[in-house]
């Protein structure tokens, strides 16, 4: 089904600028590894990814990508934000279970979120022109 002109589109993808900052990929990415290798090494099963890119994504985007790739298509962008709400929800949450590593890593990724850099791009895009016109 087509998204009416008006309509709302909401987005959340990785955000590939994040993943090429070599900064981050030093202070997060590595120690995440690194932690995630000796738990797997005392038989202990995580949800880590391994080192940055998510093999589970065939495309990666970032600010400039996606708003581009919307505004082509008739899209208006309403919103756009790396902050994600769920990093600070983990922070306490991880506090609160005693994990101090994992409460560090919520931390960072929020506080990078603030810079532009967060792990997730949030992204409400309104359809401004139908697929057809677009088309046409």
């Amino acid at each position: 089904a087509m998204l009416p002109e008006g309509g709302a589109l909401l987005l959340r993808h990785p955000n590939s600028d994040l993943f090429l900052n070599w900064p981050y990929r030093l202070l997060v990415e590595l120690p995440k590894y690194f932690f995630h290798r000796l738990l797997r090494l005392r038989g202990k099963k995580t949800g880590f990814t391994v080192l940055g890119f998510q093999n589970q994504h065939l495309y990666y985007f970032n600010k400039r990508s996606v708003v581009g790739l919307l505004k082509r298509a008739g899209f208006e962008i309403a919103a756009f934000s790396t902050v994600d709400p769920y990093n600070r929800k983990r922070m306490w949450s991880a506090l609160r279970r005693g994990k101090i590593a994992e409460a560090a890593i919520a931390a960072m990724r929020h506080s990078l979120g603030y810079v532009g850099l967060g792990p997730e791009c949030l992204t409400v895009a309104r359809a401004v022109k139908s697929a057809h016109k677009i088309a046409h």
